[in-house]
């Protein structure tokens, strides 16, 4: 799954030095199996939130609030939650924040990285350096910063993705 994930991503115009899949991904559904990875890949994270600087006005979010409303429970739907708030806090579609406000925080806090969680030394550091944001979530995490150069260009991401910039019915 992370691989089929990490070649969606790809697709959309993420750098991750894998082969695009082949076909645009659903992209609402790609941000629910994203939230599921993240805890195992901080990388899946920080590259969602920096693609959805540039292109989160093409996420349907009707059909994303669905999808949580649905499918996303738990550490993932606070993952959701953090990760759209994060975008929006840095330049997203500020629509974004409608799903977030509608995701729920942990009740017990925890680092957002599973490895963390399993080493008490990490899971103190994680509990020292996290910021106020991923903390309103019940995540212990340090500040997210853009990774921009790690995105290709819009017109790579059009030619490949055509049917996300064509008027939805």
């Amino acid at each position: 799954m992370a691989e089929e994930l990490v070649r969606d991503w790809t697709q959309l115009g993420v750098c991750f030095g894998s082969e695009p899949s082949g076909h645009t991904p659903d992209l609402e559904r790609l941000l629910v199996r994203t939230v599921n990875a993240c805890a195992e890949n901080h990388r899946l994270l920080i590259l969602s939130i920096t693609w959805l600087t540039t292109y989160g006005h093409l996420i349907d979010l009707h059909r994303l609030q669905r999808l949580v409303e649905e499918k996303v429970v738990g550490e993932p739907q606070a993952i959701l939650g953090f990760l759209l708030e994060d975008a929006v806090a840095q330049g997203a579609d500020p629509g974004l924040q409608s799903v977030s406000a509608s995701c729920r925080p942990l009740a017990q806090p925890l680092p957002l990285a599973r490895i963390q969680r399993e080493n008490e030394k990490l899971r103190n550091l994680a509990s020292r350096t996290a910021t106020k944001r991923p903390r309103r979530w019940g995540l212990w995490a340090p500040t997210i910063a853009l990774k921009p150069e790690a995105l290709r260009p819009a017109s790579w991401v059009v030619a490949q993705n055509p049917s996300l910039f064509r008027p939805r019915d």
